[in-house]
């Protein structure tokens, strides 16, 4: 059972983090102008490829994924429902490919219900983009000891996606707050384990 932890409020203290903040912290303007972009296309002009794109995009349109400004308290629950929402939206939908998500009510910081909800969005988008022949996708958040969440998929991992930058961006985004991620795939399907201890949150 998830108890409701407060905590005050605390921002991103590495580079990395910082800047995932400035762009999905971007200016209005830039959100509107990148919010109408494909989210398939190559790497714009302006140098900012398509996953800094479509997070630019979807923080417009998803507050659960833009940092907060000032101190706040956020539901991780519903942060994770808006942002689930979004990726089902732009994602998902013409794929007919289902979406699940669990995770009791739990009160965070604003900061790390942010970092949640983006790590978790990385995960999805990858998991979308690299599986083939998906069908649905699960995601299960949790705190304990320790936090815990899963994405798990059914689809087979491509043997062309490698290493891809979206995996390399959530290894150094998890890492960034101490934890770790572990993998699993096979013909059955694929999952993704992100624990973070507990005090990170």
């Amino acid at each position: 059972m998830l108890a409701d932890i407060l905590h005050h409020q605390t921002p991103p203290s590495t580079e990395v983090w910082r800047y995932v903040a400035s762009l999905a912290g971007g200016s209005t303007a830039r959100r509107r102008f990148l919010s109408l972009a494909p989210t398939t296309t190559a790497p714009r002009a302006d140098g900012l490829d398509t996953d800094a794109a479509w997070l630019l995009a979807a923080a417009y349109a998803c507050p659960a994924l833009r940092p907060p400004r000032a101190p706040e308290q956020r539901r991780l629950d519903i942060a994770l429902a808006e942002v689930c929402a979004a990726i089902e939206q732009t994602e998902l939908r013409e794929r007919s490919i289902a979406l699940r998500i669990a995770c009791d009510p739990i009160v965070l910081s604003g900061w790390c219900a942010w970092q949640i909800c983006v790590i978790v969005a990385e995960l999805l988008l990858n998991a979308s983009r690299s599986s083939l022949d998906v069908r649905s996708i699960a995601v299960e958040f949790a705190v304990a000891d320790e936090a815990r969440c899963v994405v798990v998929d059914d689809g087979v991992t491509s043997r062309r996606a490698g290493r891809s930058r979206g995996i390399v961006e959530v290894d150094a985004l998890v890492a960034a707050m101490a934890g770790r991620v572990d993998r699993r795939s096979d013909e059955t399907g694929s999952a993704v384990l992100v624990r973070v201890p507990r005090a990170a949150l």
